[in-house]
């Protein structure tokens, strides 16, 4: 009963929204109506949508409102690299390339570079001998490491300590460093099996699942990562961890 009247409770507030009767909003939620292009902008607003939901939500009504197969064939071509676009990491949280390929090659070569580079933001790890301690590195091997990260203008150094100028490069799917970067991750993942801490997760699991509800665990786990982006970026730098999340299919 709650639920029924929160959602007649939208429906009204949506009615006022746009001037129209309540009975109207009912027509076409069960698709016996269309909105206006002009009525969907309206509750754009109403809705609280982002740009790009604001953007597909304007495809979905014009595409509910073609007159002819050829013109919603265009509309569901559009909204189908719609879905594509928000499956791709990189378009949820942005990407940047500050790095030349060559870098990037280098970069992604091996997991210390991207270690060293986010472990300089924690202050206590900002020295060559605390940062070969805490990842158990040779001293020559950090110093090399650090004189790459500051050449590619991504940490400083002042006085013997070292700050990241950028803390995030991100790889879309099309990179061809995509497949190394995974893989040195997920080797770390698996030696960290061995010294397992209280504060670490570790999860296997094999899923029967739709091809639709599929798509639908991945588009979860890209809004928990856009989600907490904001988390990681406001939070104390105090430790470096690695995360990893793994969902495919088994099929070959």
């Amino acid at each position: 009963m709650g639920e029924r009247s929160q959602r007649r409770g939208i429906k009204s507030k949506m009615a006022k929204t746009l001037r129209c009767q309540p009975t109207y909003i009912s027509q076409i939620l069960y698709g016996s109506a269309n909105l206006s292009l002009e009525q969907a902008e309206t509750l754009n607003g109403f809705l609280e949508h982002a740009k790009d939901e604001s953007d597909f939500f304007l495809l979905l009504v014009q595409h509910d409102r073609a007159g002819s197969k050829r013109l919603k064939a265009y509309f569901e071509e559009k909204i189908e690299e719609c879905l594509k676009s928000r499956l791709k990491l990189t378009t949820r949280l942005g990407g940047t390339n500050e790095l030349t390929e060559l870098e990037k090659s280098k970069y992604y070569s091996s997991w210390r570079y991207a270690a060293l580079h986010i472990g300089v933001t924690v202050p206590a790890l900002q020295t060559r001998e605390a940062l070969s301690h805490f990842f158990k590195l040779p001293l020559p091997v950090v110093t090399e490491t650090l004189t790459f990260l500051v050449s590619c203008g991504l940490i400083e150094e002042r006085e013997g300590r070292f700050k990241a100028v950028i803390e995030f490069v991100r790889l879309g799917n099309e990179s061809h460093n995509i497949i190394k970067h995974h893989t040195n991750w997920r080797t770390q993942a698996i030696d960290s099996l061995d010294r397992e801490e209280i504060s670490d997760l570790h999860y296997s699991g094999v899923l029967s699942v739709s091809e639709k509800d599929a798509i639908v665990l991945k588009n979860k786990f890209l809004e928990f990562i856009a989600e907490n982006a904001s988390l990681v970026q406001k939070s104390n730098s105090e430790t470096v961890y690695a995360m990893c999340l793994d969902l495919f299919q088994l099929k070959r």
